[in-house]
């Protein structure tokens, strides 16, 4: 006979959607349209609403859901510093050069 697993469905489903999501908003995978489009502020979103559940949950998990919740987190951080800092490389990537800062209407010209 197997041991039931000590997770809530619910909260498994709840923390599932949400990875889903960050990583399709990351575009690690495809929506359900097939397409695969980034939004990092969408993203960012879906994990902090899995970071406000864990705040507010502490000492109302199971080990697992907390395990569970934890690695997801874990995870979808990694994968967001790694989007992240891709974005912030793609300019130069192109070829293409940062804007140039303008000097401040009250600065000297030079």
């Amino acid at each position: 006979m197997t041991e039931k697993p000590d997770i809530n469905v619910h909260l498994f489903q709840l923390i599932m959607s949400h990875e889903a999501a960050a990583l399709q908003f990351m575009g690690k995978i495809a929506g359900t349209d097939g397409k695969v489009e980034k939004n990092l502020d969408m993203a960012r979103y879906a994990i902090d609403t899995l970071e406000a559940l864990r705040l507010k949950t502490v000492g109302n998990l199971t080990n697992e859901e907390k395990r569970l919740l934890d690695h997801t987190l874990y995870q979808l951080h990694l994968n967001f510093v790694d989007e992240s800092n891709a974005a912030r490389e793609e300019p130069a990537a192109a070829g293409e050069k940062p804007p140039a800062a303008e000097p401040p209407p009250d600065s000297p010209q030079v």
